[in-house]
């Protein structure tokens, strides 16, 4: 800034400075989890505390098949079946009074209507007092989990049964002999 005299011929100037270093870490830290959240596998969306949806990230949009853009702004129960509505309730506080959660199985449902096996992580939010704003939730996709658990449980079902069966044509070949 200029510093003039009362004639208003400049005779000096001013010079201020900040150190944007704090500001920069701060950004630079701001950008890498914004990325970790874009790239990651699991659906992650910011739940806020009037339930609506507050953030949106790519394996959201996959996993239920809504934008960001439809998804953002709508009710949290966009993706959760009626009969499971108030069901995650108690986590949620738990969660909000800092007690740890473990992961939860549930149900969602995707904007065809398709029912989801899902396993959520709820974390969360805090405003720079510790107040809880928010709650994160980290979706898993547990369908191909549990059809692969459903095809085990059939092979052991057939593996007990052809057992069974070897068991009965031995006794009867010993009685034949």
């Amino acid at each position: 800034s200029p510093i003039k005299d009362a004639s208003g011929r400049m005779i000096g100037t001013s010079l201020v400075f900040r150190d944007i270093g704090e500001r920069n870490r701060a950004e630079l830290e701001h950008a890498q989890l914004a990325a970790i959240v874009e790239s990651s596998n699991d659906a992650i969306l910011i739940r806020g505390s009037d339930r609506t949806i507050l953030s949106w990230n790519a394996a959201a949009e996959r996993l239920f098949g809504w934008s960001a853009q439809e998804a953002v702004g709508q009710c949290i129960y966009l993706i959760v079946p009626r009969e499971r509505i108030g069901i995650l309730q108690p986590f949620i506080e738990r969660a909000a009074s800092g007690e740890p959660v473990a992961p939860i199985e549930t149900t969602h449902v995707r904007k065809d209507g398709a029912r989801i096996s899902t396993q959520i992580t709820l974390s969360p939010v805090k405003d720079e007092r510790g107040n809880v704003i928010a709650h994160s939730y980290t979706v898993r996709d547990m369908t191909e989990l549990k059809r692969n658990e459903e095809a085990l449980r059939s092979y052991a079902t057939r593996l007990r049964e052809l057992s069974r069966r070897l068991r009965e044509v031995e006794e009867t070949e010993r009685h034949a002999i």
